[in-house]
């Protein structure tokens, strides 16, 4: 065998070899991008040796088996429909002014209990004022001028007791996770209900509309590697259950 030939067998194997690697190249990053687009959003992850989350979204995530038997229960329903009684949804709004003025002063105890760190103080602070606004709003449209003439039924009463306990028993930042249950489900029924304004119950869809988490996600992102996740959860479904418990008490 020539030199000439040897040299060019050794080109051909050597062209052979990068094309063979290019291809593998080519399949390996098909593999990663596979993975990668295969995992699903918003869900953990491992962080060194500790598990990480997006802990607003899983939250939520989590819970969505509670969020759909919300949207599924009779109430939601019968007002999707139109076909709601109206002394149902008056006893329904009786109640939920009871939670909003129960809350509305947990959140001022909050607004002037928690000095720092200064975003948690703000929070507290611009929560107490849109609460106590909508507040003064939804009683001035009723025509009441407090809410002890409410007696609270047992759903409503658990769960402002449940927030209560929060506030009494945990640090400040487990009391925002326990009001986000309310925030985003709510948000969420309005987004899914199927109703336009000749519907007589059409108010609730509009006045639900938003984008709450502007409010609360920057917190828990930021104040996630102090936080409990086990009993953030613990916190969060308590209180979707609790929605739920209210939503199906309105309308047995």
């Amino acid at each position: 065998m020539s030199l000439c030939h040897t040299i060019y067998s050794r080109s051909c194997v050597s062209e052979n070899l990068n094309s063979v690697r290019m291809q593998s190249l080519v399949i390996f990053s098909l593999c990663i991008w596979y993975v990668c687009a295969s995992v699903p959003q918003n869900l953990c992850y491992l962080k060194g040796n500790q598990q990480a989350c997006n802990l607003y979204e899983d939250l939520w995530q989590k819970n969505l088996d509670v969020a759909g038997d919300v949207l599924n229960s009779k109430f939601i329903q019968t007002m999707q429909s139109g076909s709601l009684p109206a002394h149902y949804y008056i006893t329904f709004t009786l109640q939920d002014i009871y939670y909003l003025e129960e809350v509305t002063k947990m959140l001022k105890t909050m607004s002037t209990k928690v000095k720092k760190p200064e975003d948690l103080k703000k929070f507290f602070q611009d929560r107490y004022k849109s609460y106590s606004d909508y507040t003064a709003h939804v009683l001035g449209i009723c025509s009441l001028t407090e809410k002890s003439i409410i007696k609270p039924q047992a759903a409503i009463k658990n769960y402002t007791d449940a927030y209560r306990n929060v506030m009494n028993k945990q640090d400040p930042i487990y009391f925002v996770i326990a009001m986000l249950p309310c925030s985003r489900l709510w948000t969420h029924l309005a987004d899914k209900l199927q109703m336009d304004d000749r519907n007589a119950y059409y108010e609730f869809k509009a006045d639900n509309t938003g984008h709450p988490e502007k409010h609360f996600k920057p917190l828990l992102d930021k104040y996630q590697s102090t936080i409990n996740v086990t009993l953030a959860h613990a916190i969060f479904r308590s209180n979707m259950k609790h929605e739920k418990a209210f939503f199906q008490s309105a309308l047995p």
